[in-house]
């Protein structure tokens, strides 16, 4: 069995890459664990939700511009690059079935790619 976990850890964390834990971590308890840059954007993030073993976790400074995927209106996710009409609107019923816990989520919506998400992840919160 294995003992050891571990999350790729980018943007404003104060360590940066491969982190290994053991057990369940909470992304709260990771942040205490590890620490951020002062303008981390914490509102990126579900801090109750647990680290999924072999993931990454982006976390963004704080923009003057935040959407929350899981608050904005349709005409607010438009705002986004590469988010036109139809994919706002996906993002609408995506998130009526199950609210974003991660920003890296709103990949799951159809028609929302790697690419897309590196182009908006530092304009979205949760």
């Amino acid at each position: 069995t294995k003992s050891h976990s571990f999350v790729v850890l980018e943007g404003a964390f104060l360590k940066q890459g491969v982190y290994e834990y053991e057990g369940s971590l909470t992304v709260g308890e990771l942040i205490k664990n590890v620490g951020v840059d002062k303008n981390a954007s914490l509102d990126a993030l579900s801090l109750d939700a647990y680290v999924i073993d072999e993931s990454s976790l982006y976390l963004p400074l704080k923009k003057e511009l935040c959407i929350s995927i899981n608050n904005a209106s349709k005409e607010e996710l438009m705002r986004l690059e590469r988010i036109g009409d139809k994919t706002a609107q996906k993002i609408l019923e995506y998130r009526k079935v199950k609210p974003f816990t991660y920003i890296e989520d709103i990949m799951n919506v159809s028609g929302i790619g790697q690419t897309t998400f590196l182009l908006i992840r530092d304009y979205i919160c949760l």
